[in-house]
């Protein structure tokens, strides 16, 4: 959301990364499926049995009797062990599909930037700027932590790995109210079923000085996650665990947000210093591109809807806009709008969209409200 070389322009990016520090990752693109995850199975070795030997029959005296074979024991095979470091299998889902218009999560203090429906367990995840714990929400508004983990510190993006059965979480230092943190940008991948960690990756441990600021993800067909960084770049992170950069200024990405995954292996990232959108190969993040859009678009949390199009909270209208492309986006149109959304960040249950409203003006001022609002988008013709 910042960038170093646009001196001019930093305070009001400041603000506007302030009003809107993004975190939400995409749901899986309507025309992707997520495929069920193998289940590991621990099988119990058992001895096997011992036959009684046949019995002989009696030699011929002038004849040497043949030797008899009694059968033993088969050696008993090492018992296998599950890595605890997996995800579980991949659970059916359940619940209700669709969703009502409001829910309210009573908790002050909360500050949620990122949110995720995961369709497997029939609940919102929102992260905390405020807390860092990861909670579970229901449509009743039946609130509890889900990921209490001591190494999280602000809670700012989520992502749904489905197909593998993980939630990621973009984890950092909110050093925009309070510049006096050190710069600390992670990667926390936990089991979706059962909130167990399953890694922390630092993001920074071989990236350059400065300020850094992990806010939104993505996943790709193959597992690879990618974090959008802020104060400069996109991160890869590899299905090992090995990070890299993967773009940047380079490609006149100076302040990512938003990020999503295509299924025809491209992302498209918003670009928050210019009000723009970009197309970058995963195989080739060189040739990314900027999208041509009909008008400057400050987007934050992107989802795909089910028709294709893609969602996007456009923090400085506070509206939710739907984008349509016709050609792969390399160029897109708005096709419909959502007015009066203060929201961070969207995501997708079913057919519906729900957008959370972090009340970040709140949080700059010291204060809270009694209850975040999860809210349902409504679409106009």
């Amino acid at each position: 959301m910042y960038f170093k070389k646009i001196t001019w322009f930093m305070s009001a990016v400041l603000l506007f990364l302030t009003l809107a520090a993004c975190g939400d990752a995409p749901d899986v693109a309507p025309t992707s499926s997520p495929a069920t995850a193998p289940q590991t199975v621990q099988t119990v070795p058992t001895e096997a049995a011992v036959e009684p030997p046949e019995p002989t029959a009696v030699p011929d005296p002038t004849e040497a009797p043949e030797p008899t074979t009694v059968p033993t024991a088969e050696p008993e095979p090492e018992p296998t062990i599950v890595p605890t470091t997996e995800p579980t299998a991949v659970p059916e889902p359940v619940g209700p599909t669709a969703g009502p218009d409001l829910i309210l999560a009573a908790q002050p203090g909360l500050f949620p930037e990122g949110i995720e429906y995961d369709a497997a367990n029939g609940r919102f995840l929102l992260g905390s700027i405020g807390e860092g714990t990861v909670y579970a929400v229901s449509d009743d508004g039946t609130f509890q932590p889900f990921i209490e983990d001591e190494d999280l510190l602000s809670t700012i993006g989520l992502e749904i790995d489905a197909e593998r059965n993980r939630l990621l979480v973009a984890n950092t230092a909110y050093i925009f109210t309070d510049p006096t943190l050190t710069s600390q940008a992670y990667l926390g991948i936990y089991d979706l079923a059962t909130g167990e960690r399953l890694d922390m990756i630092d993001l920074l441990a071989d990236a350059p000085g400065g300020d850094h600021f992990a806010n939104d993800i993505a996943v790709d067909a193959d597992g690879n996650a990618y974090v959008t960084d802020s104060m400069g770049g996109v991160f890869k992170v590899d299905a090992t665990g090995r990070v890299s950069s993967f773009i940047g200024e380079a490609e006149g990405v100076i302040a990512p947000n938003g990020i999503i995954y295509h299924p025809d292996g491209y992302l498209l990232i918003t670009n928050t210093a210019e009000g723009s959108l970009y197309k970058a190969p995963v195989d080739d993040p060189g040739s990314a591109s900027r999208v041509e859009l009909d008008q400057p678009i400050f987007g934050d949390g992107l989802v795909w809807e089910q028709n294709g199009s893609l969602a996007v909270v456009e923090y400085v209208s506070g509206s939710i806009l739907s984008l349509s492309s016709s050609d792969g986006w390399e160029t897109a149109v708005i096709a419909a709008v959502s007015p009066n959304h203060p929201a961070s960040t969207i995501a997708a249950r079913g057919d519906q969209i729900y957008a959370i409203y972090p009340h970040f003006s709140e949080l700059s001022s010291g204060t809270s409200p009694e209850a975040f609002e999860i809210v349902l988008v409504e679409f106009g013709e």
